[in-house]
């Protein structure tokens, strides 16, 4: 084997072993990357749902609340339970004199 032929397998294979390395290395970049964006995204969900508990926790009491009014859920001791849970206030009564829009076909 020529000296020049030698050289050209051995910078092959030396480039060979540089570019795998970099490949290796690029991919760890990425996953790393990857690692702390997802990091980054349940520690901002963990603030966000710390922020919104008050108005959530406030959502579900008047919600519970307005059931023991409908008399649909709640205490059935509570003041007021049932206070609205009459005819007048039916989901068809919503509708009356109202016409629906349908498909024409």
């Amino acid at each position: 084997m020529s000296a020049v032929a030698a050289a050209i397998v051995v910078s092959s294979v030396g480039g060979a072993i540089i570019g795998s390395n970099a490949s290796k290395d690029a991919a760890q970049t990425q996953a790393d990357a990857a690692a702390y964006q997802a990091e980054v995204s349940r520690d901002i969900y963990e603030q966000q749902k710390e922020v919104a508990a008050p108005y959530v926790a406030a959502g579900e009491a008047g919600q519970n609340r307005l059931l023991e009014y409908l008399g649909i859920g709640g205490s059935t001791g509570a003041q007021g339970y049932g206070q609205y849970a009459t005819a007048e206030f039916t989901p068809n009564s919503s509708l009356q004199g109202r016409t629906l829009l349908t498909r024409s076909e």
